[in-house]
């Protein structure tokens, strides 16, 4: 029967593994450097596969990246599209004044009245209307 795995250099097995025992890796990361483990343990794709609750074809990509390009293939490959200018906290900031004016923006607050007269709550005892 013929298991579709690899072989990996000492080298690589034993950062593999160093990777695995820190603990601080991501969970993509983590399950990239598991696959790459089994499958140098001999196991098939499908056994990868199922230990990983992942596809076939996503452990067949895994193997053919780690034979491409080494232990980069751990690393998820840059994204397309146009990058980040700001972060979510400068991005937050910017938001500020327009927040600011639909609070105070006479449809809000007419929402709000109608919100608050709705609740009725008595200190006395007795029923509670919402």
């Amino acid at each position: 029967m013929n298991k579709h795995h690899i072989t990996l250099s000492d080298g690589d097995r034993l950062t593999l593994t160093g990777l695995l025992t820190h603990g601080t890796l991501s969970a993509k990361k983590f399950k990239r450097a598991t696959a790459l483990l089994e499958l140098d343990r001999g196991k098939s794709l499908v056994e990868v596969a199922a230990t990983l609750q992942v596809t076939y074809p996503t452990v067949s990509a895994w193997r053919a990246a780690y034979t491409t390009s080494g232990l980069a293939c751990l690393d998820d490959a840059p994204r397309s599209g146009r990058p980040i200018e700001i972060d979510g906290t400068q991005r937050a900031k910017d938001r500020l004044p327009f927040i600011h004016l639909f609070l105070q923006s006479p449809d809000f607050q007419r929402a709000a009245d109608r919100l608050v007269t709705g609740f009725v709550i008595e200190s006395t005892p007795g029923p509670v209307r919402f």
